[in-house]
């Protein structure tokens, strides 16, 4: 009797265990963007990403932020490939405008002085999400200082 007692707690600890880790398993195509930007060294996380007078705007808790304003302030109604210019004349041109705050001082860098690169930008039924690596951007302060800007930010 102890011998059945004894493989019925086995047997439930052991479905136990392979309940709790198969409830605790991501599914591979529910991955979300992790939602975060880069500013030269800084990584700003938990960002919202937001649509106000056709501009998109990444915010971060932690005081920097993203401006993506496109060609005449009309947001795109297609996904597609953007070129990242310091003023939109066309449909596939995106302006990047980034505010960083740095030892209690905000800077702003705009991207677009370097040419051929490109920023990603998938709509789908009117959620924006905006992907762009190593992307050029110069402080407005001072030309001479330049940044990297990258960022991975959704609409939720």
């Amino acid at each position: 009797m102890a011998k059945n007692q004894l493989m019925k707690k086995l047997i439930l600890a052991a479905t136990a265990a392979t309940l709790m880790f198969t409830a605790c398993k991501k599914d591979s195509n529910d991955e979300t963007p992790e939602n975060q930007f880069t500013v030269g060294s800084i990584v700003y996380k938990d960002v919202y990403l937001s649509s106000l007078n056709n501009v998109l705007n990444a915010t971060s808790p932690a005081g920097g932020s993203l401006q993506m304003k496109f060609h005449q302030f009309a947001l795109p109604s297609q996904s597609g490939t953007f070129k990242v210019v310091v003023n939109p004349k066309a449909s596939d041109e995106i302006q990047i405008i980034a505010l960083s705050l740095v030892n209690g001082a905000t800077n702003q860098y705009t991207a677009g002085y370097t040419s051929g690169q490109t920023a990603t930008v998938t709509v789908n039924n009117g959620i924006y999400k905006v992907q762009f690596s190593n992307i050029s951007a110069r402080n407005v302060n001072d030309s001479t200082e330049t940044v990297m800007l990258s960022a991975n930010v959704s609409q939720d």
